[in-house]
């Protein structure tokens, strides 16, 4: 039964990264995403246009309504998960499930990101930056999510998309964190899932 059900999803044509395709939907993606009223800046550093395997994540998930996607190293995971909440029209309140270890370097890839595009809320652990009118990302680590204290956790915030970074450490459905998840997409089940 759960090998169709996984068979049944919809999947996407193969995009070559480097095609003229995968470039146009890169300026189209990076024009939607970039603040209006950004003021040129001639710093080498800061990022200001979006990889193909981000443009095409960024794109795709609102159309499917959630994102499976097994996406490289170097590829831009981190920028997925950032702007991702900024794709889906009625997102309020976004969860994001990163390791412990990434926290810090997560809310230094958030600032980075803040400079040229367009960027939610974000809560990270003592750190954040309230945007107002913006969704609202909330950084969970699983180790925090793993614990008794977190059983409601979800039900507290109700997001409106869940996003899983490293989401091989959601593959044992007996661990806590893996069964409160289920839980809350069954009883949620229009809960956006990305991973």
């Amino acid at each position: 039964k759960e090998l169709q059900r996984i068979v049944a999803i919809p999947r996407r044509d193969h995009l070559d990264l480097e095609s003229k395709k995968a470039l146009a939907l890169v300026e189209i993606m990076t024009a939607r995403l970039t603040k209006k009223d950004v003021v040129l800046c001639s710093c080498v550093s800061c990022i200001k246009t979006l990889k193909p395997a981000q443009a095409l994540a960024l794109y795709e998930a609102p159309l499917a309504k959630g994102l499976l996607a097994p996406i490289g190293v170097g590829h831009g995971k981190t920028g997925i998960d950032i702007l991702m909440p900024m794709v889906f029209k009625d997102c309020k309140l976004a969860l994001l499930f990163v390791p412990p270890q990434l926290m810090k370097q997560l809310f230094r890839a958030y600032q980075e990101w803040s400079v040229h595009f367009d960027t939610p809320s974000i809560v990270c652990g003592t750190e954040g930056c309230i945007k107002k009118g913006k969704p609202s990302l909330h950084v969970i680590p699983f180790s925090i999510f793993s614990r008794h204290e977190s059983t409601d956790l979800l039900e507290q915030l109700r997001p409106d998309l869940i996003i899983v970074d490293e989401a091989h450490n959601f593959r044992h459905k007996d661990t806590s964190r893996t069964a409160r998840l289920l839980r809350y997409l069954a009883k949620y089940q229009e809960t956006r899932l990305c991973v």
